[in-house]
């Protein structure tokens, strides 16, 4: 079961260079899951991005950036999904 979103938790976005095969992903997929303070993460080998949503005390970030340099791939913080940051009027579909 998948923990409910609430003000406790956030969201943050990588990008990950050097990942390009599903045993990539997975790799760094159990690996963060692993992190104190994650509850949720997925991994894009297409997209070449990390998302993690983490309790906001336990601020994760270099926790995140040290395993994933570890694993041997770079990482740098992504700016937000545009999709996340604007409105559409009625009737509007993606």
């Amino acid at each position: 079961m998948t923990a409910s979103p609430s003000s406790s938790t956030t969201t943050s976005r990588f990008r990950i260079g050097g990942m390009d095969c599903a045993s990539c992903a997975s790799k760094i997929d159990t690996a963060v899951r692993r992190i104190e303070g994650v509850e949720d993460v997925s991994v894009s080998v297409t997209a070449g991005t990390l998302t993690v949503h983490h309790e906001v005390a336990a601020a994760p970030k270099a926790a995140i950036a040290k395993m994933v340099t570890a694993l041997g791939y770079t990482i740098t913080e992504a700016p937000a999904r545009a999709a996340d940051a604007h409105e559409h009027g009625p009737g509007h579909k993606h």
